[in-house]
């Protein structure tokens, strides 16, 4: 039932406006695929795999915290930095820093 209520309502875990802690939770505790008519559907995983799932992302996101302090030495590493964080892990800057990234 908690699968029918998540796809239902659309929550912020995939896509543009994702939240990045749902995000992370719901990579963590599904699979998502397509039916037989193209619609999504979420498996719940199985507990070994949650739990591999978990230090995985656990790392991912210590990986990007580590990062983040240091900043880039470079425009270019900058953009990575700021693509990485903010399209795959979902984290967002606000307008002013998008600017300087930009600048």
């Amino acid at each position: 039932q908690v699968l029918r209520v998540l796809l239902r309502k659309r929550e912020k875990s995939e896509g543009e406006g994702a939240y990045a802690a749902s995000a992370a939770f719901h990579s963590v505790l599904f699979t998502i695929y397509s039916s037989w008519r193209g619609t999504r559907r979420a498996r719940v995983r199985a507990p070994d795999e949650v739990s591999q799932r978990v230090a995985e992302k656990a790392d991912e996101l210590r990986r990007a915290a580590e990062l983040a302090p240091r900043g880039a030495s470079t425009c270019g590493e900058l953009r990575k930095l700021r693509q990485h964080l903010c399209e795959e892990l979902h984290f967002y800057m606000g307008s002013q820093a998008k600017v300087a990234v930009e600048y």
